[in-house]
């Protein structure tokens, strides 16, 4: 089109449309023969087109063709959003709080965060332990193993570790030093007898 005049270009604009529009499943070579355009020419201008109707379409997503057999996204606390349960909120935060009581009986020195990260991971281990004793290892056509499995395993690998990070903590918050002991009834005895 770069010989065309602006009146050339905007008449050939609106052939190509009227051809598209006569006949949609025309290819863009057939069509740029007929007018003696580039395809080039005739496909941009069938994404226009397209981009303008997707546009100016005030259907719903329920009525557009090809969507007829989808349903409707889940809500909130539903039973279909994953197979394992491990991130659904309403199946974890009983045993989330359970563990979280656990785990501040165990550490009671541990800052609550950490707990609270900890208990997360505890109650999701919990969930995926049960879904593969229900469910066995299943694996893909591959071979992998599901999901679950390879979640699990993480959050083991992490939960262990993070285990007895916090259990160093708690020995380091609960560990009395005696001379340190010492020193410091030392101090306060020198103070008293000076007051």
């Amino acid at each position: 089109m770069a010989g065309r005049t602006a009146r050339g270009r905007a008449l050939l604009t609106r052939r190509i449309a009227a051809a598209i529009e006569a006949d949609p499943s025309a290819t863009n070579h057939a069509i740029a023969r007929g007018l003696s355009c580039s395809w080039h020419t005739v496909a941009t201008r069938r994404n226009e087109l397209a981009r303008a109707a997707a546009a100016s379409s005030e259907q719903s997503v329920a009525t557009r063709a090809g969507v007829a057999n989808l349903i409707e996204p889940a809500g909130i606390g539903n039973d279909r959003a994953t197979k394992h349960g491990a991130y659904r909120e309403a199946v974890l935060e009983p045993i989330r709080a359970r563990k979280h009581e656990q785990l501040r009986a165990m550490f009671p020195t541990v800052s609550d965060e950490m707990l609270a990260v900890q208990s997360m991971r505890g109650a999701q281990l919990d969930v995926l332990w049960q879904w593969l004793n229900e469910h066995g290892l299943v694996r893909d056509r591959h071979g992998n193993i599901s999901g679950a499995a390879s979640l699990a395993a993480k959050l083991s690998t992490t939960y262990e570790r993070q285990h007895d990070r916090l259990a160093e903590i708690e020995r380091e918050a609960t560990n009395v030093r005696p001379a340190a002991a010492l020193e410091a009834l030392a101090d306060e005895l020198a103070d008293d007898e000076a007051a």
